[in-house]
């Protein structure tokens, strides 16, 4: 019997019901759902797909998985149930095309980060110490319509913050790769710039891919270069930030504190020293963790589909 020219495997453990979704848009799809990476392999073996949604899974699909089904030569696409990109081994380019779910959450982790230096400036942190101890005390803050938001990348998640702080007042210096200007960015100035950037900043937000670029790139120079009462938010990968130099900062009171929704090692462990700061808020990497959140991303995989088929050209072409 011929084998169908369209083959799909759909893997991770928080996949289950995307193939459910997938087939009410394509019910004739030939198609398989495996929970793990073990699972992944075996069905790579039998099915041969041409296309795969992949979600990153640390614990249940490994390095060797992610391999072994990148060596499989009849795949064609692989769809990434994820932004990110630092987990998967290289791939051939002349044979795969690669996407991701950038996109899926943007306007969310924006409102996220907001959140957190919306909390931070009307000082809710200090407020809940003092309920702590039950003592009532006045606390005086300054308004965002005073303060200056550093946006380090303005993709599209960048690009949502930049419009909701700019709508609070707040002042927008934009860093990205290259110097073309970040919409609704009062300043936008290139990566090699990034230190002249973070000097002005009271709120520095990190929303940039992990690249060989990109990895420590907030290092001890650039902690340095913020001013002691600023804060660092990271919505993005562990690290991009050197956690030593962040450690080494947050003891010796060189910044006013971080949020940190992303860690080198996740789950952070207990005995790591971030969760025994006051100034430390871990959230353990949730910014996009929205309700609906893997639906919305079958949904957009449901599109590209349907232009794969077509021969069209996908969205999200990393």
């Amino acid at each position: 019997m011929k084998r169908p020219a369209l083959r799909l495997v759909v893997a991770g453990g928080l996949m289950r019901g995307a193939l459910e979704q997938i087939r009410a848009s394509f019910p004739r799809i030939d198609a398989e759902y495996c929970p793990d990476g073990a699972a992944l392999c075996r069905v790579v073996d039998r099915l041969k797909p041409t296309v795969a949604f992949v979600t990153k899974d640390p614990v249940g699909i490994k390095p060797e998985h992610w391999r072994y089904l990148l060596d499989q030569h009849e795949l064609r696409w692989l769809n990434l149930g994820n932004i990110g990109f630092d987990h998967v081994p290289a791939w051939d380019r002349s044979r795969l095309k690669v996407t991701n779910s950038g996109g899926a959450a943007a306007n969310e982790m924006a409102e996220f980060a907001l959140a957190a230096i919306m909390m931070i400036n009307a000082g809710f942190l200090h407020y809940q110490a003092r309920q702590r101890t039950r003592t009532w005390q006045k606390h005086y803050w300054t308004p965002l319509s005073q303060k200056t938001l550093a946006v380090i990348g303005a993709g599209k998640i960048g690009s949502h913050l930049i419009k909701k702080a700019r709508a609070l007042g707040m002042r927008i210096v934009a860093i990205r790769a290259s110097d073309r200007k970040a919409p609704g960015a009062h300043v936008t100035l290139p990566a090699s710039k990034l230190h002249k950037g973070l000097a002005q900043a009271d709120y520095v937000s990190i929303q940039i891919p992990l690249s060989a670029d990109t990895e420590n790139l907030i290092d001890a120079a650039a902690l340095a270069h913020m001013k002691p009462d600023a804060w660092l938010i990271n919505i993005a990968r562990g690290a991009i930030i050197d956690e030593a130099a962040l450690l080494d900062a947050l003891r010796n009171g060189r910044i006013g504190g971080a949020v940190l929704d992303a860690l080198r090692t996740e789950p952070l462990p207990g005995s790591s020293e971030f969760w025994g700061f006051d100034n430390v808020v871990v959230t353990s990497h949730n910014s996009g963790q929205i309700v609906g959140f893997y639906s919305m991303i079958t949904e957009m995989f449901c599109e590209n589909l349907r232009r794969f088929k077509a021969g069209k050209r996908l969205m999200n072409l990393i």
